[in-house]
């Protein structure tokens, strides 16, 4: 294995990963709706927008250098492992539950013409059920690979990074038994 390229592996790993957290912090803050914190809800989106882009292109340029290397990256990340839903842009009609692969949701992130954040109302308290906070949950995305279908995907925040997590679990232990070779 070339030093350079290791070295990039690690770089983008640990960009990914920071990416990654940065996103699970936001999807997991919860807060009164009388709080003084709402106003940055808002923010929180189109920071959550820049941060899948973000994640999107660190996560595909360390599955590219990892597989440029021969590690299986590409191949680990082309699984169906993300649940989602596919629906036509026209009317938000769901028209089939998808098994996504991280490789097919990153090159929508990267290559996105639209992408929003979806939000749903989640208790604060179980003691009062009536007080909910707008929480940030899943985003559609649509590229120009779907263009001519009119279709976008609707894809849950946390799916997405467990199916990273879980790449980088397997690069991880690659690594780890190439070490000891």
């Amino acid at each position: 294995m070339s030093l350079e390229r290791v070295t990039n592996i690690i770089k983008y790993r640990e960009q990914a990963f920071g990416a990654a957290a940065l996103i699970a912090a936001i999807i997991a803050a919860r807060y009164e709706p009388t709080s003084a914190l709402v106003v940055f809800r808002e923010r929180q989106d189109d920071l959550l927008h820049d941060l899948l882009h973000d994640f999107a292109f660190k996560s595909r340029k360390l599955i590219e250098l990892a597989t440029a290397e021969a590690i299986p990256a590409k191949n680990w990340a082309s699984q169906g492992m993300i649940i989602g839903f596919r629906s036509r842009k026209t009317d938000s009609l769901i028209e089939k539950c998808e098994h996504y692969s991280l490789w097919f949701i990153l090159g929508r992130v990267i290559h996105s013409d639209s992408l929003e954040i979806m939000r749903t109302p989640v208790q604060i308290n179980p003691d009062t059920p009536e007080i909910t906070h707008q929480l940030p949950w899943a985003f559609t995305v649509s590229s120009d690979f779907d263009k001519d279908e009119q279709k976008e995907h609707f894809v849950f925040i946390d799916e997405l990074l467990k199916c990273f997590i879980t790449l980088d679990k397997q690069l991880q232990d690659y690594l780890e038994t190439i070490r000891h070779c």
